[in-house]
């Protein structure tokens, strides 16, 4: 079983206490069971209230789509495949010590004779609409599945719950960070997901209760929930700040 939660609470819950997040959404996240479709639950005998939680990453990468269908990003894909081939390499490798750096696509650039060109800030637009595209086709696509979550765990605790709350658990992988675009070419504030109008509008005409989102460049994490009236970004009207490509140092000693 993988412990997604388990592994996204010790992540990012700290964060969390310490901004005095919302009190009863960090306490359900700390006391929660890691599980399997969904990833994890909590709960609550004395209020008959059962907490479900659902856990899944975006970034500002392509998705990539097989029979009409998104299979994940292309940042996940690029990753992995490196990941895969530095396994390999180490295996096959007579040295006590390994050590390789592997580049890692996440965005758009050109090249020119073997040479690769990076432009800072530019596919400003491409990168938001992959970051939208990329959150909405995600978060459809697991509150799909709400309603067997549910039965799932509730023939596997044998409860009858009062109430059930939802709450996604979303992880911007974006390497070194999603970024708003600013005067053209250079970097602006992070993006925080939760204050968009996208978000809202999204989790407003869904069944989902709360989002717990979380950037991994920098741990900060956020609570959104249902009809909040603060004022939200509107996504279409920015543009995005992506580092397209990024290194990945291995270092390995053989014991």
């Amino acid at each position: 079983m993988a412990k997604e939660v388990s592994i996204f609470r010790t992540k990012y819950l700290n964060f969390l206490k310490n901004n005095n997040a919302n009190a009863d959404v960090c306490n359900w996240l700390e006391s929660a069971t890691d599980f399997e479709r969904p990833d994890g639950y909590y709960w609550d005998s004395n209020n008959l209230t059962l907490i479900i939680f659902e856990h899944f990453r975006i970034d500002c990468s392509e998705l990539i789509i097989k029979n009409n269908k998104s299979v994940g990003s292309t940042l996940c894909k690029n990753f992995n495949d490196k990941y895969h081939k530095v396994q390999k390499e180490i295996e096959k490798s007579n040295n006590v010590y390994y050590e390789s750096t592997k580049m890692i696509e996440q965005g758009y650039y050109k090249k020119c004779d073997d040479k690769i060109i990076i432009k800072m800030g530019e596919n400003g637009d491409k990168y938001r609409d992959n970051f939208i595209s990329n959150f909405e086709d995600s978060f459809r696509n697991h509150e799909a599945n709400i309603k067997n979550y549910k039965q799932r765990i509730i023939d596997n605790l044998k409860i009858h719950p009062a109430k059930i709350i939802i709450i996604f658990l979303v992880e911007d992988k974006t390497n070194m960070g999603t970024f708003y675009l600013k005067n053209k070419n250079s970097k602006g504030e992070p993006v925080i997901l939760t204050d968009t109008l996208q978000f809202q509008n999204i989790i407003d005409n869904s069944n989902v209760d709360y989002v717990i989102s979380a950037r991994e460049f920098d741990k900060k994490t956020f609570i959104g929930h249902k009809k909040d009236l603060n004022h939200k970004i509107d996504l279409n009207e920015t543009e995005f700040y992506i580092i397209p490509i990024f290194p990945f140092f291995t270092f390995s000693q053989k014991i």
